[in-house]
């Protein structure tokens, strides 16, 4: 039991599990989680909501650990201005699934110099500028079975490392 949605993320540590509840959660500011084997666990993305609108210029969840574990949540991120990033995941073998990202704008989730990500299962909706933005080399990096809804780029690739799997995914 924490008092606010951050201090639960922060207080991660390597090994540890956190469930979050029905409810939407306002973020009052960015959030990076760097504990590596965790289970961050919503209660489903239609149940669970993390949420910061009007923002500017940042990165709102930084995840940097290995073997990160994130499912059933929905982020309703919304910009003010400037290149503003949902998730940036980082790190080694980190997994992002059953999730769904109401992006008014930036890119919903960005991978950045990671390894072996998988990011499957998710529903992109809103018109942000990529649903997914693979940046720097980026190898083993699985995208699939997922939707992308209204988004100005489903999966934009800048700089990507071979043996990429971008597949089965839909766009409409």
């Amino acid at each position: 039991p924490f008092q606010t949605v951050e201090k639960g993320l922060a207080s991660l540590s390597d090994g540890k599990t956190l469930v979050i509840g029905e409810g939407t959660y306002v973020l009052a500011g960015p959030v990076s989680v760097s504990a590596s084997n965790v289970k961050i666990i919503g209660a489903g993305s239609d149940k669970t909501v993390l949420q910061r609108h009007n923002v500017t210029g940042e990165n709102v969840v930084t995840l940097s650990g290995n073997n990160m574990d994130v499912s059933g949540i929905a982020f309703d991120i919304s910009r003010n201005d400037g290149t503003v990033i949902g998730i940036r995941l980082q790190g080694k073998a980190n997994k992002l699934h059953n999730c769904s990202f109401l992006s008014g704008g930036g890119v919903s989730i960005q991978t950045y110099l990671s390894e072996n990500a998988q990011i499957y299962s998710n529903v992109f909706t809103g018109k942000s500028e990529s649903g997914v933005q693979v940046s720097g080399s980026n190898p083993g990096l699985k995208i699939y079975n997922n939707l992308f809804e209204s988004c100005e780029r489903g999966v934009s690739l800048y700089n990507a490392a071979d043996g990429n799997v971008i597949a089965s995914n839909t766009f409409i």
